[in-house]
């Protein structure tokens, strides 16, 4: 997370860093989708080739999907503070008798 931001410009950052992926998806997808209903539709007669209301609705249900999975990400990684963020794990503590392995953290005895 950058130092000194927000949360509401670190949140954006990443949707926006979304958005192109999102944009190029949406159009090959229905570029594909439009190619393939030719395909589908010169096999068997009598089925409609393209109904704008189904694509546009499939169409906005991943589009909303595709933010989400990249909005739910950025709000988690702004939740906690950013030294705790970016300090390492907390070693665990040593027995005593704890010699090179930490099997004596598990509870069992090694093999010598």
């Amino acid at each position: 997370m950058a130092l000194g931001a927000s949360h509401g410009a670190v949140r954006s950052l990443i949707v926006r860093q979304a958005a192109p992926v999102l944009i190029t998806g949406s159009a090959l997808g229905l570029g594909g989708a439009m190619i393939l209903a030719r395909v589908v539709a010169s096999r068997f007669a009598g089925l409609a080739l393209f109904d704008p209301a189904s694509v546009a609705a499939v169409t906005a249900l991943l589009i909303g999907v595709a933010l989400t999975a990249s909005y739910l990400p950025a709000r988690r990684a702004t939740t906690a503070a950013t030294a705790i963020r970016l300090s390492p794990p907390p070693v665990p503590a040593r027995r005593a008798g704890c010699a090179r392995s930490h099997s004596c953290l598990r509870g069992r005895r090694t093999r010598r």
